[in-house]
């Protein structure tokens, strides 16, 4: 890729390159990649159209799956904008689909509900019309994470599911597991099937070699164990996920929900300075985040997360919580991985 990205003449093969490779780079969490691609597009060069929709499409998911730059969600928003209104030009409704995706998809990233529902619905209706099942399910996905509330999209999910299991597409199995899962939770036996389901979506992960998929889902088995009160395999599975995070890089919004959960499990195991600074360094992702965080507040999250305060306010009193909250919010990137590792003794 660097010797035809040298090569101002060859522009066109770094664009389809890219895209060919578009999959790897989505799970593998490469970020090589896609500065050739934004090197390539950036360039004055004349590259057939269809060819530059397809590589703005692409390099729009890669940025918002990567998600470890500044203002990463913004920057694929951009992209899609940028795809979808070069789809117009194409006579490609098949393509349109794809380009009103991935634009649904960073809309809500950026907090745009109502234009992502829009175009995830226009997209899964002109799938529909072109009756292409492949096209329906991406649709179905981008309605459900548009919607940003699983257990009420539970029917939309089911179908995309068995569409991409008749097409044995490993990743989107995976991805759709993910969101099965986060449709239940509303009682122990709903969080049970979703560990299960989480489960599978894990060893599908593993023989596609999904780094992406293994982020998120290692950091939702570690929320499942919790509510199972299973605290110290809670903490094992979270810290893999922080651990995985750290070595490849992440959305900042997986580290949020992963911290989440090790504060949580610090405070049930009556660890409560550890639990405080870990809560301070979980609000602390909140306020420094200068885009909207991703993610599904569930009701046992919700109840999770004012027990886990009241706790630490009656253990440790009203003051002392409050210091070590600040503590936590003030930690260095470095400093609060290592608390949460288990690595690094408390601040005090």
């Amino acid at each position: 890729m660097s010797t035809l990205s040298s090569d101002h003449d060859r522009t066109s093969d770094v664009l389809a390159l890219g895209v060919a490779l578009f999959r790897f780079v989505t799970t593998r969490h490469n970020s090589v990649i896609p500065h050739y691609l934004r090197d390539a597009l950036s360039r004055g060069t004349d590259v057939p159209v269809v060819l530059r929709a397809r590589a703005l499409v692409a390099l729009s998911w890669m940025t918002a799956m990567n998600a470890s730059q500044e203002r990463s969600h913004q920057l694929a928003s951009d992209l899609s904008e940028q795809a979808l209104a070069l789809s117009e030009q194409l006579n490609d409704d098949d393509f349109k689909v794809q380009a009103l995706n991935v634009r649904a998809f960073t809309l809500i990233d950026v907090g745009r509900t109502d234009p992502a529902l829009e175009c995830a619905n226009a997209a899964l209706e002109l799938a529909r019309r072109i009756n292409s099942p492949r096209r329906i399910a991406e649709a179905l996905g981008a309605v459900v994470y548009a919607f940003k509330s699983p257990p009420e999209t539970r029917e939309q999910i089911l179908e995309a599911l068995a569409i991409f299991r008749q097409l044995s597409d490993a990743n989107w199995v995976s991805s759709m597991l993910m969101f099965r899962s986060l449709s239940l939770g509303e009682t122990q036996d709903d969080v049970r099937e979703a560990r299960a389901l989480n489960k599978e979506a894990i060893e599908i992960a593993e023989e596609i070699g999904s780094t992406f998929h293994h982020l998120i889902q290692w950091s939702n088995a570690g929320a499942f164990s919790f509510f199972l009160g299973e605290y110290d395999v809670a903490m094992q599975q979270s810290q893999r996920a922080l651990r995985l995070s750290r070595r490849n890089g992440s959305p900042v919004e997986i580290d949020y929900w992963t911290i989440f959960t090790l504060a949580c499990c610090a405070t049930q195991r009556g660890d409560f300075v550890l639990g405080a600074q870990l809560t301070g360094v979980h609000d602390g992702f909140e306020e420094r985040a200068i885009e909207p965080l991703g993610g599904y507040w569930s009701p046992l999250e919700i109840k999770a997360r004012e027990e886990n305060r009241t706790a630490l306010r009656e253990a440790l009193g009203d003051d002392e919580f409050e210091r070590l909250l600040a503590v936590g919010k003030g930690l260095s990137a470095d400093r609060r991985y290592e608390l949460a590792l288990g690595r690094a003794t408390l601040v005090e």
